[in-house]
Parts: C-alpha cells; sequence; structure tokens
C-alpha cells in the first residue's frame, strides 16, 4: 500500500529548511482552546487524552506534502490518521489496544448513508421485538458470558439496561459487512464509555477513573439504586439519571451519521499491534506525530474500554491480560 512513501536521506540543504520550517512550526501559536474539534468524524466515540485536531494538522499540512507518509505508532482513537488521510496523506497507525483499533477504522472508512440507515432500521426493529417478548433469547445471550464476566456485568450495569444492550449487540452481530458491523460496534460502545459512564452506573468513565454512582434515578425519575449515606445530599458527583440503551443508540446513530466520510478517500493501514514491534522500512516515514502515554497508572485505558469490549466477545479476564501489555498502566514491564 505504501509503495510511494519515500526512502531517502534529506540532501543537507533540504535537511537545514525542514529544521527551519519544525522551528517555525513549533515557535507558533499551539493553544487551541477554544476551537471546535468535532469536525469531520471527531467526535465519534470518547477517548481519553485526545489532543486536539488542529495541532497533528498544523504538523502535517506545514511539514508535508500530498502523499508524504505520516506515521502514529501509538494511535488512540486516531486523531493524527484521519487528520493525515483527510489532507491527503497516507497514514499508517499502532496501537495494542483493540477499541482503539475500532474506531480509527471506522472514523477513516467511506460508508454509504442509505446502507447504513437500512442496517440501522433492522437493528432497532429487531432489538425492540426482541425486549418485548423472547425473554429466554436475552437469558441465552446474557449465559455466553462466564461467571467473571457476568458479576462484573451485574455490578456496573443495572439489569434493564443490560437486557437492551444483549438485544442490540446481538443485532449488531447479524450484520453481514464487516465494516457496516463495525460502524454500529463504535455506536454502542459510544453510549457506554463516555465521562458521564453513559448508559452503565460508572460515573467518570471517559477518563478511566471509574466508580459507581451512589445514587441512580430511572428515566422515570424515580430512585431505583442507593447507597448513599442518609447525609449526604444528592449532588453531580454521586448522582446520575440512567437512560434507555436504545435511545442513546438511535440518537448517537443520527449524529455520527451527520459526519461519515461519504467520498472516495485514502485509506490508511491499521495494526493491532505495540508501538515496541513497529513493522516498517527504515527511512520510510516523513513524519511522526502522536500523544504518548502518560507515567504509570495515569491513564488506564482498558480500565475504561473494557466496558465495551465484552460486550463484542472479550471476557474480563482476556481484558485484564491485555490490561498489562498497555503502556501507561503501573501492570506494564516498563512502569514496574
Amino acid at each position: 500500500m505504501f509503495e510511494q512513501a519515500k526512502s531517502y536521506k534529506f540532501p543537507i540543504h533540504s535537511k537545514n529548511n525542514y529544521i527551519a520550517k519544525l522551528d517555525k512550526c513549533l515557535s507558533g501559536d499551539l493553544n487551541f482552546h477554544g476551537e471546535n474539534g468535532i469536525y469531520l468524524s471527531h467526535n465519534f466515540h470518547s477517548f481519553p487524552a485526545k489532543f486536539p485536531p488542529q495541532l497533528p494538522r498544523k504538523f502535517i499540512l506545514e511539514l508535508t506534502n500530498e502523499n508524504d507518509f505520516v506515521l502514529d505508532p501509538m494511535m488512540g482513537s486516531g486523531t493524527t490518521i484521519l487528520e493525515a488521510v483527510s489532507n491527503n496523506r497516507l497514514a499508517t497507525g499502532f496501537d495494542i489496544d483493540p477499541l482503539a483499533l475500532l474506531i480509527t477504522s471506522v472514523k477513516t472508512s467511506v460508508y454509504n448513508k442509505t446502507l447504513l440507515i437500512a442496517e440501522f432500521n433492522k437493528i432497532i426493529v429487531g432489538a425492540e421485538k426482541l425486549l418485548n417478548g423472547n425473554t429466554e433469547k436475552l437469558t441465552a445471550l446474557y449465559n455466553k458470558f462466564d461467571d467473571d464476566t457476568r458479576a462484573f456485568i451485574e455490578y456496573w450495569f443495572h439489569k434493564e439496561t443490560v437486557r437492551e444492550l444483549l438485544a442490540l449487540s446481538h443485532f449488531i452481530s447479524k450484520v453481514e459487512s464487516e465494516k457496516i458491523q463495525n460502524f454500529f460496534k463504535v455506536i454502542f460502545s459510544s453510549i457506554i464509555i463516555t465521562k458521564s459512564g453513559g448508559v452503565s452506573l460508572a460515573m467518570d468513565l471517559a477518563h478511566t477513573r471509574p466508580h459507581r454512582a451512589k445514587t441512580v434515578i430511572d428515566p422515570y425519575s424515580e430512585p431505583f439504586f442507593e447507597i448513599r449515606e442518609k447525609d449526604n445530599s444528592q449532588n453531580s458527583y454521586t448522582t446520575k439519571r440512567l437512560k434507555r440503551a436504545v435511545g442513546e443508540f438511535q440518537k448517537k446513530f443520527y449524529q455520527n451519521l451527520e459526519s461519515v466520510i461519504t467520498a472516495k478517500s485514502i485509506q490508511p493501514e491499521l495494526n493491532l499491534k505495540s508501538s515496541q514491534c513497529l513493522t516498517l522500512k527504515d527511512a520510510s516515514v516523513d513524519l511522526i506525530v502522536t500523544s504518548p502515554p502518560y507515567a504509570a497508572n495515569a491513564i488506564d485505558y482498558m480500565r475504561a474500554h473494557k466496558f465495551s469490549l465484552l460486550w463484542f466477545g472479550f471476557s474480563i479476564n482476556d481484558l485484564k491480560e491485555k490490561e498489562k501489555n498497555i503502556l501507561g498502566t503501573k501492570q506494564h514491564p516498563v512502569f514496574r
């Protein structure tokens, strides 16, 4: 795919010119506070510690030309990758987190809106029919989880939410096109992983420091779950109003539908691999732009991402093992 990527050494005058451009770029205004960061498909899914898309775009536009090769070795939700391909650059990204790969793939894929709407209608009609009748089918779907995964689900999700998520995930899995199925997986994940914890019982999930809400109010404004002390008043840090999963899924679908790529676009090469195992030729990259993980245990990505990944066939124990190899967690060998 990347035969066009250059493999050369800078002539001395070109090297000096590049350094001058880099110096000018770095000395410019890199404060994008207040600027709109939700253009293109950047708003498809929450992700911890994302940098503003204007930052990689600035470096890409000022330090590369069209068809140059941009690398993000720790791509996360694909901010750099999306900016690269949307500005006609070749791009490749690496990440060990399966949710990162899924999100970036969907954000940079080309979709037919008519096909998305047709599949969406099938998912919603099927899910609502299942919720209104076939209790045995929902029980069978739930019993596919192992004991540890079920214990996690029962702690972090209300039983009615579990039923809705089971129904939605079941019909998403029936979508024949993998690319379209992935589109709906990202929507499904995005209604769980939000700062507020989405449709789970968690708070502060997008910042990877989840804690269970002490007071949860159902969609009909009646508290149905309460463990707070009698002298604690309800406040935004301990209380959440739970929303119906099917309704949130519908809302997010129409939001994301507006931002999908519909015209022919350069497709990046995405890899589910560690940044320590890059498979690239020497001198083949024109620019690297990445947002590396923070110090030990500052951002534990998998702590939040397992809330949605478990619905896609991963067990809690599988995800705990993956967590040990993710940079930025205290379990990674670098930080032991």
